[in-house]
């Protein structure tokens, strides 16, 4: 037997996080680059021999470009709004952590060539995969 009381109104809906989510990350990748543009600046960023990081960072950005433009697809074919909203978060980080590699790049070698790269890969990201449904 099933009883609804009329006096106790429905649960409310948890509200849409996924902009705030997004405009989150979007905020920490800007603040780490201006963060570390104004010690650049100042000179407190020392300019370091290139290393081994310098050359893997074209793999590791391509993969992480590669795994934004996967993400796409698997967000298209999620079951329920709850599993994309998953797949959208996932995709998201993916794309964030090239700017973030970017900036550990540039915070150890003084270039910010890959930081501007890895941005590039995160704002691919987000209009790879949008908070509307296609």
């Amino acid at each position: 037997m099933s009883y609804i009381n009329p006096t106790v109104p429905p649960p409310r809906q948890a509200p849409n996080v996924l902009p705030l989510i997004r405009m989150g990350m979007t905020a920490g990748v800007l603040l780490l680059g201006g963060v570390l543009w104004f010690l650049d600046r100042q000179g407190r960023v020392p300019p370091a021999p290139d290393t081994v990081l310098t050359a893997a960072m074209p793999f590791a950005l391509g993969a992480l470009l590669a795994g934004a433009i996967a993400m796409r697809f698997v967000v298209t074919k999620a079951a329920d709004a709850a599993q994309r909203s998953t797949y959208l978060i996932i995709g998201w980080a993916i794309g964030e952590t090239a700017a973030l590699f970017g900036g550990a790049h540039w915070m150890l070698t003084g270039n910010p060539r890959w930081y501007v790269i890895g941005l590039f890969v995160y704002l691919s990201a987000l209009v790879l995969l949008p908070l509307r449904r296609d």
